[in-house]
């Protein structure tokens, strides 16, 4: 039931999305750290994979970075996994299998060590038969992370190319957060979406799906508005008709129009007017409740595309948790509550 204007309910209603916008805008920025730090790590893998992409399917381990202490372990390890999904995505190159790696370090005797040097790493590399092996470490340096990584030729122990980078401690320490924890969890990409359409998609890294998710929904929400504005204009012209039959100038100005459009005197004619009164009456109605019905369906629909952008949400972030899911976490009770079997 409507406790005012058609309009007054449509704006009311999208008024109370504010805090949440406001909330959306706080995550934008974090996002944006997150995202230049992502750039910076993909670039870095670029430049160790140069000098082997040529060669027919290299088969490649990754480790996880070792660090001095446990937060530079994690955050080498969520590192170390962000590097993994994007030469999995690679097809020039075959990744090993991420319970290959529980295996080899079984077999090594490795998982309890909690750090493994260059020469385990080596054994690690040459168990899982990798002609190549990606493998570094995470130190601070005057309250900044320094993240080095190197590419091992695993027969010779030769270092076929190095990289590294500079961050932040708390980005980077946020970022491992983010790989080996939220971005496991589908309903970081449900809510995103639920606050605005297609952000889950585009925290995915489904740009492509995230756009078209928003553009359909805003394109739904802007239709939804004007349908409401016209139902609002028509309900005031309907109001407007009402109020003018319960005042004297009003009907007066009913009973020339009347006299305009059929040539009849009203006073003379007082049946012809009532019946002429209640058509109209019925028109204004008529047109008012057509156009509400219109903005009914409209809102339906805009809400149906929001509705099936939580549901291709949660698809993307399925997808976007099996390419994490499918290597290492950290050995903590954390990730464990978190839903992470496997531990180096």
């Amino acid at each position: 039931m409507y406790n005012g204007t058609p309009l007054e309910e449509f704006i009311n209603a999208w008024t109370t999305l504010i805090p949440a916008i406001l909330i959306l805008c706080t995550g934008w920025i974090h996002n944006a750290s997150a995202g230049e730090l992502e750039n910076d790590l993909s670039a870095l893998t670029q430049r160790l994979i140069d000098d082997i992409s040529g060669e027919e399917s290299p088969r490649i381990a990754v480790l996880p970075l070792e660090g001095s202490s446990e937060m530079l372990r994690k955050a080498g390890r969520g590192t170390a996994e962000y590097i993994l999904a994007l030469l999995v995505q690679d097809p020039r190159f075959t990744v090993v299998d991420r319970k290959h790696y529980t295996k080899a370090l079984e077999e090594l005797a490795l998982s309890q060590s909690g750090v493994i040097d260059e020469t385990e790493a080596l054994e690690v590399g040459k168990f899982l038969s990798a002609q190549y092996l990606i493998t570094g470490g995470v130190s601070d340096v005057l309250g900044r992370v320094m993240i080095n990584v190197r590419v091992i030729r695993t027969e010779t122990a030769e270092i076929v190319s190095a990289s590294s980078l500079s961050a932040r401690s708390e980005q980077l320490m946020a970022f491992s957060r983010e790989i080996l924890g939220e971005k496991t969890q589908l309903s970081a990409y449900v809510f995103r979406s639920a606050l605005v359409s297609g952000w889950g998609q585009l925290y995915a890294g489904k740009t492509t799906r995230g756009i078209l998710s928003s553009s359909l929904f805003l394109g739904g929400a802007g239709v939804t508005a004007y349908m409401f504005i016209r139902t609002n204009q028509k309900k005031t012209t309907y109001d407007n008709f009402v109020q003018q039959r319960t005042t004297v100038s009003g009907e007066e100005q009913l009973r020339q129009e009347f006299h305009d459009q059929t040539g009849m005197d009203a006073k003379a004619n007082q049946q012809a007017f009532n019946d002429y009164l209640r058509t109209e009456n019925a028109r204004h109605y008529s047109q008012y409740q057509s156009q509400l019905q219109n903005s009914i369906i409209a809102l339906s629909v805009t809400g149906g595309v929001w509705a099936l952008n939580l549901v291709d949400a949660a698809v993307a972030g399925r997808q976007k948790r099996r390419e994490i899911v499918r290597f290492f976490a950290w050995s903590t009770g954390e990730s464990t509550r978190a839903g992470l079997a496997i531990a180096f």
